[in-house]
């Protein structure tokens, strides 16, 4: 609710009215403040998170760094302001609080691990079974889990840095803690074990990553934690339809590497298709900082030629009215003084007051501006 003051003084009646709501609107002082700050805290949030080296895969979505934003929601009547900084990458959750034995729970064993190097046959799956009479299940493979990343904390941190807040926490002292919410975790990572969405591109990426684990097993170039069965005759005479399958066999290896090849060279146009516009944007961001340096330049010249120029105007007016004042003054004494003036290359106006004493001697005083 408005303030409201009334004065009285001298038989004048104010009204004064304070509306403190307005400055928690989405255009009031508080209201695009919190906005400026939520926006950094996003900003350094993004720039803490961690890049992916290992190989993308399409199910992945976007890289995390490109998932956050920032939602600020203004409730001037309650005078207050409340703003949310997060990312739409279901993994972030987990990446910046960690895993397993780093989040205070313990390792778990994987399900499904994609393989090392895109057409590597490096899958596992704890389901498979390789073929052969005596084909057992892979071995476990046990996640000990990540390390927490606390990029969102980092954000945190530095965005209240970079609005000359404090980020820490005196002891002893009372009040909403900072420090405490930034070491707090949240209770859905208790007992994490993986949140991979079985979608329709997880599937489709499962489906090649077998292909490409099954070919390995055709050439006893195995996966992970997986021995063939030994081949009891190491000559068997091959069939009809045994040649036909390692026809088969080597007719999709040809096929997979012909793709693998078209991959590479497709990858490889577009990194120097990226290189080439990185280098394009540095030239025109070079050729801006030229431009306007010389725009700065041609300023700064004409600011300095103008500056003389008045400099010069004042000066010659000056010496005007001290020839003058002078002339006059000299007039009282000597009726015939007369005052010429005269311009020389410069510009500056040569000011000359010439009169004759009595025995015939003739004086001649002079101001010019920039002389003496």
């Amino acid at each position: 609710m408005p303030l409201v003051r009334r004065i009285r003084k001298r038989g004048a009646n104010i009204v004064v009215e304070a509306h403190g709501e307005v400055l928690f609107a989405a255009t009031g002082d508080v209201g695009r403040w919190q906005n400026r700050m939520s926006q950094r805290v996003r900003s350094f949030a993004a720039q803490a998170a961690p890049r992916n080296k290992r190989p993308r895969w399409a199910h992945y979505g976007k890289p995390l760094r490109t998932t956050f934003s920032a939602s600020t929601t203004y409730q001037p009547g309650r005078m207050r302001v409340y703003s949310a900084i997060g990312s739409s990458a279901p993994h972030a959750y987990y990446v910046d609080q960690g895993t397993g034995v780093y989040n205070g729970s313990g390792p778990w064993a994987a399900k499904v691990l994609p393989p090392w190097q895109r057409g590597k046959g490096s899958l596992y799956e704890a389901t498979w079974r390789p073929n052969g009479p005596k084909g057992k299940r892979v071995k476990p493979v046990m996640i000990k889990g990540q390390k927490g990343q606390g990029f969102f904390a980092e954000g945190l941190r530095r965005g209240f840095q970079s609005m000359r807040l404090r980020s820490f926490q005196v002891p002893g002292e009372g009040g909403p803690k900072i420090s405490n919410a930034m070491n707090a975790i949240p209770t859905g990572m208790t007992d994490f074990k993986g949140n991979t969405p079985g979608d329709g591109a997880f599937r489709a990426e499962l489906e090649q990553w077998r292909e490409w684990r099954d070919a390995a097993w055709t050439r006893n170039n195995i996966g992970r934690n997986v021995r063939p069965e030994r081949n009891p005759n190491p000559n068997p005479r091959l069939t009809r339809s045994q040649q036909a399958a390692r026809q088969e066999a080597a007719r999709l290896k040809a096929q997979r590497e012909a793709q693998l090849r078209a991959s590479r060279e497709a990858a490889e146009r577009r990194r120097k298709e990226a290189e080439r516009k990185v280098k394009e944007a540095a030239e025109r961001r070079e050729a801006g900082r030229k431009k306007r340096e010389r725009e700065k330049a041609e300023r700064e010249e004409r600011d300095r030629k103008l500056r003389e120029a008045n400099d010069l105007r004042r000066g010659n007016e000056s010496m005007r009215r001290a020839a003058y004042e002078y002339l006059h003054k000299i007039q009282q004494v000597y009726p015939d003084a007369a005052v010429t003036k005269a311009t020389l290359a410069d510009g500056v106006v040569v000011y000359r007051v010439t009169y004759t004493t009595p025995d015939g001697e003739r004086h001649t005083q002079q101001w010019a501006y920039g002389y003496t």
